[in-house]
């Protein structure tokens, strides 16, 4: 794992340098290379046991504080202070998820990292929770969510980190989730994964 934290507001905040993670002889991640600059918004996508969350537990390593007094800070922060005292099984999935990102805020890191925000949630909550994660970014922290949904990311999101393993493309969401890296991730069933309509190819006339 070759994964380091720059501070320099002139280079990168994150750099995965050929990460690799293995668990016995089965490989988690293979030789993943990206760089993600200070205060971006990027979505991590990829199959189930494509590497997503190894790849949030292996940028962690460098992250990870002990929750203090923060947490009542950061329950303000997301809406939730009067939860504080509740049994989190009592929580519905929106409010969920903004513990959870109520605990990111409390490490106080540059960087968060959230792992299935938008998933068990209405649509609703997950522009509830999109507009949270917005004001979030405003203050300048990166923030790095995976998820499973594909289509509009270039509504939400800078970038885009597709793997499967490796890392598949990088990049502008409009420029990197083609039909081919969507295949590279997927397999042959990407209809299952992105609305046709946002495919892009050469050549395509508008009149057809």
């Amino acid at each position: 794992m070759d994964t380091k934290e720059v501070n320099s507001v002139n280079t990168p905040l994150i750099v995965s340098d050929g990460c690799c993670v293995h668990f016995g002889d089965a490989p988690a991640l293979e030789g993943v290379n990206f760089s993600i600059n200070r205060g971006r918004k990027v979505a991590v996508v990829g199959p189930n046991g494509g590497g997503k969350s190894t790849l949030f537990n292996a940028l962690s390593l460098f992250n990870r504080k002990k929750i203090n007094d923060k947490i009542k800070k950061a329950l303000q922060d997301v809406g939730l202070e009067e939860k504080i005292n509740d049994n989190i099984k009592s929580l519905s999935g929106g409010q969920l998820q903004r513990v959870l990102i109520a605990r990111a805020l409390a490490q106080d890191s540059e960087i968060l990292l959230l792992d299935e925000a938008f998933s068990a949630v209405d649509i609703g909550a997950q522009e509830d929770i999109m507009q949270l994660i917005n004001s979030i970014n405003l203050d300048g922290k990166t923030i790095l969510i995976a998820t499973h949904d594909v289509n509009n990311l270039e509504e939400k999101f800078d970038e885009v980190l597709c793997l499967n393993k490796h890392c598949c493309a990088y990049g502008d969401p409009s420029e990197v989730l083609t039909p081919e890296v969507i295949e590279e991730m997927y397999g042959s069933h990407t209809e299952l994964f992105m609305n046709k309509s946002h495919f892009k190819t050469e050549g395509n006339n508008s009149n057809d």
